[in-house]
């Protein structure tokens, strides 16, 4: 559930992205890629407040998230999918944004 919100976010649809993500989480409380996928959807969503809260539960499980853990476990297949899945992530205050 959490690749099919990863596919749905690249593909633009952050509403499905949302759905399945929340899904994941539910079902896995403990998956940070959910949670990830989570954040990053709420955020283009423009749910900022939403994002943020998400960013803080992710944090107390995956403190040490970081750009260099994203470019090297994300299958991105461009830069262009890699900088709005990070730009998602940054406007909810992770990765240093």
């Amino acid at each position: 559930m959490a690749d099919k919100a990863l596919c749905q976010f690249l593909l633009g649809d952050f509403q499905a992205s949302r759905a399945s993500a929340e899904k994941a989480v539910r079902m896995q409380p403990a998956n940070v890629r959910a949670r990830q996928r989570l954040v990053a959807a709420l955020s283009a969503l423009g749910l900022d407040e939403e994002a943020r809260a998400a960013a803080a539960e992710l944090m107390q499980l995956q403190p040490d998230l970081s750009l260099d853990y994203i470019d090297t476990t994300y299958p991105f297949q461009s830069g262009a999918e890699r900088d709005r899945f990070v730009a998602a992530m940054q406007r909810a205050e992770l990765l240093g944004g």
